[in-house]
C-alpha cells in the first residue's frame, strides 16, 4: 500500500497578531505544498531513520514527533509499520524559512497520512483539531491559522478557538464527536478577488514565536486594545468588500506599522522598506504576511501588467514567487 498526501502552506492577508487574541483573520493557502508519502515497510521509518513506535525515539524534529504521536494516539494498537518520506516546496535551498507555515502543513500532512494508511479518513475539522492538540503543549500562544489552512485547503476567515476548548480535549473526544465545534472557533470560506498578487521573500528569516511573545507583552494596554479593534474592523471591511483588496493592503500595512511603533518591536524590516520604496508611483501595495520581522511580504497589483513590471523591478535583489492558489 502506498499513499501520497499533499498539504498547502499559508499566507496571512489580514489579521496578524490580532488573531492570537480572538479576533478574525483572513488566511489563504499557497500553491506550494508539502507532500507526504507513506507506504508499507518492515519497520517504522521516517525519512532515512527508523524509530520506535511507542517512544518515537529516533525522530529528532519535535513537530514530526508530536504529529506522529498524535496520529498513533488515534490509531492505537491497530498500528502497523510504515515508511514516510516528505518533499516540501515551502522551503528553498537559499531560504531555509519562507514563512509559509511549513510546520503546520507537515503536522497536518503526517497525521492525515498515518490515519489514511490505517483506513481512517478524517474530515478537515478533525485534522485541524488533532493538529492543534499536537502543537498546543509546545506552542500554546499560536493562532493555529497555518494548521487551519493546511487542513481545509481554502481561503478562509478564521478565528482561533478558546484556549479552554483546546485544553479540555483529548484525541478520543475529537474522534468520538467529529463535528463538534470548539468554543470560539470560526472557519468560513473567503472569496479571493481577482487581484494579481506576488509574494516576495525579504531574505531574512523571522522568529515568529519570539515576535508574538514580544508584542504580547503590550496586550493589556489601551493602545493595543485599539489595535485589536482596528484590525477587526479592517478584516470585516475586506470580507464585505473583497474587491477592495489592493486598497485594503495599504491600510493593513499602516496598521502593522502602528503596531511596531506601539510595541517598539521591529516588524517592518529595512528589507521591507526597500521593497516598499520600489513600489512608489506604481499601482501596487504591500504588507508583510504573518509575524513580520522578516520572511515574506505580499504585493497586490492593479493588473497583470503592473504585476509583471513589479516582478522585474524586484527580481534582481529578492526572491519573487507566485505562491497562491
Amino acid at each position: 500500500m502506498r499513499l501520497q498526501i499533499e498539504k498547502p502552506g499559508k499566507l496571512y492577508i489580514a489579521g496578524e497578531y490580532a488573531v492570537v487574541y480572538g479576533k478574525p483573520a483572513i488566511i489563504i493557502p499557497t500553491s506550494k505544498t508539502v507532500k507526504v508519502t507513506i507506504e508499507d515497510s518492515p519497520a517504522y521509518i521516517l525519512g532515512e531513520h527508523e524509530f520506535d513506535r511507542d517512544s518515537f525515539e529516533g525522530i529528532d524534529d519535535v513537530y514530526h514527533r508530536d504529529a506522529l504521536a498524535m496520529a498513533h494516539a488515534v490509531v492505537g494498537s491497530a498500528s502497523r509499520p510504515y515508511r514516510i518520506t516528505m518533499e516540501s516546496d515551502l522551503e528553498l535551498s537559499n531560504h531555509p524559512k519562507l514563512g509559509f507555515g511549513t510546520s503546520g502543513a507537515i503536522t497536518v500532512g503526517l497525521i492525515d497520512a498515518v490515519l489514511r494508511f490505517h483506513g481512517m479518513d478524517a474530515t478537515p475539522l478533525v485534522l485541524f483539531k488533532l493538529a492543534v492538540l499536537a502543537q498546543h503543549t509546545r506552542h500554546p500562544h499560536s493562532s493555529y491559522g497555518d494548521v487551519a489552512v493546511s487542513a481545509f485547503q481554502m481561503p478562509m476567515v478564521y478565528r482561533r478557538p478558546d484556549v479552554s476548548a483546546i485544553q479540555n480535549q483529548s484525541p478520543q473526544d475529537i474522534i468520538t464527536s467529529p463535528n463538534a465545534m470548539w468554543t470560539g472557533l470560526k472557519i468560513e470560506p473567503f472569496t479571493m478577488p481577482d487581484v494579481p498578487l506576488l509574494v516576495v521573500h525579504t531574505g531574512v528569516a523571522a522568529n515568529s514565536q519570539a515576535l508574538v511573545e514580544a508584542v504580547g507583552k503590550h496586550r493589556h494596554t489601551e493602545a493595543f486594545q485599539r489595535f485589536l479593534r482596528l484590525s477587526e474592523a479592517l478584516v470585516k471591511e475586506l470580507v464585505d468588500y473583497p474587491d477592495r483588496l489592493r486598497q485594503m493592503v495599504w491600510h493593513l500595512h499602516a496598521l502593522l506599522q502602528g503596531l511596531q511603533s506601539l510595541t517598539e518591536v521591529t516588524l517592518v524590516t529595512p528589507e521591507m522598506e526597500r521593497i516598499h520604496s520600489r513600489l512608489e508611483g506604481l499601482d501596487a501595495t504591500m504588507k508583510f504576511s504573518g509575524a513580520g520581522g522578516g520572511d515574506a511580504v505580499i504585493i497586490a497589483c492593479k493588473n497583470d501588467e503592473t504585476k509583471a513590471f513589479v516582478k522585474s523591478k524586484l527580481t534582481p535583489d529578492f526572491t519573487v514567487l507566485d505562491a497562491f492558489f
